[in-house]
Protein backbone atom coordinates (compact mmCIF):
# COMPACT_ATOMS: atom_id res chain seq x y z
CA UNK A 1 0.00 0.00 0.00
CA UNK A 2 1.08 3.21 -0.77
CA UNK A 3 1.74 6.10 1.92
CA UNK A 4 0.07 9.61 1.41
CA UNK A 5 0.87 12.99 1.60
CA UNK A 6 -2.35 15.34 1.25
CA UNK A 7 -3.19 13.57 -2.40
CA UNK A 8 -0.10 13.07 -3.39
CA UNK A 9 1.62 9.73 -3.35
CA UNK A 10 4.94 9.39 -1.15
CA UNK A 11 7.10 7.55 -4.50
CA UNK A 12 5.64 10.47 -6.44
CA UNK A 13 6.92 13.34 -4.88
CA UNK A 14 9.76 15.02 -6.37
CA UNK A 15 9.77 18.64 -4.27
CA UNK A 16 9.30 19.88 -0.94
CA UNK A 17 9.49 23.16 0.59
CA UNK A 18 10.58 23.79 4.51
CA UNK A 19 9.39 26.94 6.31
CA UNK A 20 12.37 27.52 9.03
CA UNK A 21 10.65 29.27 11.88
CA UNK A 22 13.97 29.69 14.02
CA UNK A 23 17.93 29.03 12.71
CA UNK A 24 18.42 25.29 12.42
CA UNK A 25 22.54 25.91 13.64
CA UNK A 26 23.33 22.77 12.08
CA UNK A 27 26.94 23.30 12.36
CA UNK A 28 27.79 24.53 16.18
CA UNK A 29 28.09 28.44 16.82
CA UNK A 30 26.82 28.87 12.37
CA UNK A 31 23.10 29.43 11.87
CA UNK A 32 22.50 27.75 8.21
CA UNK A 33 19.89 30.38 6.44
CA UNK A 34 20.19 28.06 3.50
CA UNK A 35 21.20 24.66 4.72
CA UNK A 36 21.94 21.66 2.12
CA UNK A 37 19.61 18.88 1.86
CA UNK A 38 22.35 16.40 2.78
CA UNK A 39 23.36 18.15 5.97
CA UNK A 40 19.53 19.09 7.03
CA UNK A 41 19.18 15.12 6.61
CA UNK A 42 22.27 14.06 8.04
CA UNK A 43 21.21 16.18 11.78
CA UNK A 44 17.98 15.36 11.59
CA UNK A 45 19.01 11.43 11.12
CA UNK A 46 20.98 11.83 14.35
CA UNK A 47 18.72 13.70 16.20
CA UNK A 48 15.65 10.97 15.66
CA UNK A 49 18.50 8.26 16.54
CA UNK A 50 19.47 9.64 19.91
CA UNK A 51 16.06 10.64 21.14
CA UNK A 52 15.00 7.02 20.49
CA UNK A 53 17.98 5.71 22.33
CA UNK A 54 17.09 7.87 25.11
CA UNK A 55 13.42 7.61 25.06
CA UNK A 56 12.13 4.17 23.52
CA UNK A 57 14.83 1.92 24.18
CA UNK A 58 17.05 1.83 21.44
CA UNK A 59 17.65 3.63 17.88
CA UNK A 60 15.26 3.18 15.21
CA UNK A 61 16.81 0.86 12.63
CA UNK A 62 17.66 2.89 9.43
CA UNK A 63 20.10 2.67 6.41
CA UNK A 64 22.50 5.53 8.02
CA UNK A 65 25.15 5.08 5.00
CA UNK A 66 22.60 4.66 2.47
CA UNK A 67 20.64 7.81 3.85
CA UNK A 68 23.08 10.01 3.69
CA UNK A 69 24.36 9.29 -0.12
CA UNK A 70 20.56 9.05 -0.98
CA UNK A 71 20.11 12.75 0.63
CA UNK A 72 23.41 14.03 -1.29
CA UNK A 73 21.25 13.45 -4.57
CA UNK A 74 18.33 16.19 -3.38
CA UNK A 75 19.17 20.19 -4.75
CA UNK A 76 18.32 23.84 -3.40
CA UNK A 77 16.05 24.94 -5.44
CA UNK A 78 15.77 29.17 -6.22
CA UNK A 79 11.88 28.49 -7.13
CA UNK A 80 9.63 30.03 -4.62
CA UNK A 81 11.76 31.61 -1.77
CA UNK A 82 12.23 34.15 0.98
CA UNK A 83 15.52 36.81 0.17
CA UNK A 84 15.85 35.88 4.14
CA UNK A 85 16.35 32.31 3.40
CA UNK A 86 13.74 30.92 5.79
CA UNK A 87 11.85 29.04 2.81
CA UNK A 88 13.86 26.86 0.83
CA UNK A 89 12.70 24.27 -1.62
CA UNK A 90 14.85 21.07 -2.83
CA UNK A 91 14.38 18.66 -5.68
CA UNK A 92 14.95 15.62 -5.61
CA UNK A 93 14.06 12.01 -4.85
CA UNK A 94 12.04 12.74 -1.35
CA UNK A 95 10.67 9.17 -1.31
CA UNK A 96 13.13 8.66 2.04
CA UNK A 97 12.73 11.23 3.48
CA UNK A 98 9.05 12.30 3.89
CA UNK A 99 9.09 10.55 7.07
CA UNK A 100 11.78 12.02 8.81
CA UNK A 101 10.74 15.25 8.14
CA UNK A 102 7.12 14.71 9.41
CA UNK A 103 8.72 13.39 12.79
CA UNK A 104 11.58 16.48 12.60
CA UNK A 105 8.56 18.87 12.65
CA UNK A 106 8.03 17.66 16.38
CA UNK A 107 11.45 17.26 17.74
CA UNK A 108 13.22 19.94 15.92
CA UNK A 109 16.38 19.71 14.55
CA UNK A 110 20.19 21.27 14.89
CA UNK A 111 22.24 22.84 18.19
CA UNK A 112 20.06 23.75 20.72
CA UNK A 113 16.96 22.34 19.01
CA UNK A 114 16.01 21.04 22.63
CA UNK A 115 14.99 24.81 23.67
CA UNK A 116 13.19 25.81 20.52
CA UNK A 117 15.82 26.21 17.77
CA UNK A 118 15.34 24.41 14.61
CA UNK A 119 11.48 24.21 14.50
CA UNK A 120 10.32 24.19 10.66
CA UNK A 121 7.40 23.50 9.22
CA UNK A 122 6.93 21.41 5.69
CA UNK A 123 5.18 23.60 3.01
CA UNK A 124 4.45 21.10 0.52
Amino acid sequence: RECMVGAVAISALKSVTLRFITPTLLRPGNPDLKPKFGLLMRRLRDRIRVVGIVHCGGAPEMDLRGLAAKADDVVYSTAPGSPRGDILSFVGPMRDFIPLLRIGRYLNVGEWCGYGQGWYEIAR
